[in-house]
This record gives C-alpha cells, structure tokens and sequence, in this order.
C-alpha cells in the first residue's frame, strides 16, 4: 500500500502522527505526499505545519538534484 492510501484512510490525529514518522521512514512517494499536504488548504492545518516541519529538517537541495 501507498503512503497516501494509507494517509487518506487516517482521522487528522492520525494523519499528524503519521506524517511526524515520515521524518525516520522512507516511502518511495513520501515527497509528493508531503508537497500534496502542504499544498491542500482543506487539508487540517495541524498536518500541514507538521510536513512543512518535516521538509525543514532536511537537505532540500539534495531532493531536487536527486530528481
């Protein structure tokens, strides 16, 4: 299963939790998930200030190179 398949199935607590584990885990389509979160302005705010804490703890530069 996708990591968005299994975020959408989550209640918005659920949803903070589990973008706060995409610090330590990788997903082949964490990212797109992440920029999607942040993007949604329907989305619960609680989740978009955690994925923009998540894209602030890492090497940015290195993503988009990488891409």
């Amino acid at each position: 299963m996708k990591i968005k398949e299994i975020f959408l199935s989550k209640d918005d607590d659920d949803k903070v939790e589990l973008i706060n584990s995409l610090n330590f885990d990788d997903y082949e389509d964490k990212w797109d998930l992440i920029l999607e979160v942040i993007e949604d302005k329907n989305e619960y705010d609680l989740v978009r200030i955690e994925a923009l804490k998540v894209i602030e703890i890492i090497d940015v530069h290195k993503i988009i190179l990488n891409k």
